[in-house]
């Protein structure tokens, strides 16, 4: 039996990721993989625009791509409170990803961070740079 393959999905509210987002999902549906998208917040008041950032992701992707079909692919988040390397390095002690979208943005942790961060672990996703996905 083949098991589903996890993308991590790294992404900011601030930042216009329209793009990498129909990217990473296309990624997704090529590789029958489920995504992950993960971010953190500063501040309790702004997980309400993480979910909105998300909903104005997903809208995109139906308009653009998916012509208002149902999904193709699955979609789960993580949206924490704190600081995003920290958070990222919390989560990636607990769960395991296939893949990892590396997105070299102000903010956003790059491959170098991953590299570092994955270095003595058993299991090491690949780690996909945005600029090189078609």
């Amino acid at each position: 039996m083949i098991m589903e393959q996890t993308i991590l999905y790294p992404f900011l509210i601030s930042d216009d990721n329209r793009a990498s987002y129909l990217k990473t999902l296309k990624l997704a549906a090529k590789q029958s993989a489920k995504v992950i998208c993960f971010t953190a917040v500063r501040e309790e008041l702004n997980r309400d625009k993480a979910y909105l950032h998300l909903l104005e992701l997903n809208g995109c992707y139906q308009a653009e791509i998916n012509n208002w079909a149902p999904m193709k692919v699955a979609v789960g988040r993580e949206i924490k409170q704190g600081n995003l390397e920290n958070e990222m390095t919390q989560f990636l002690k607990k769960h395991s990803v296939d893949m990892i979208i590396c997105q070299e943005q102000r903010g956003i942790p790059g491959a170098a961070f991953f590299e570092e961060l994955l270095l003595n672990q058993a299991h090491q996703p690949d780690l996909i740079q945005v600029e090189n996905m078609e």
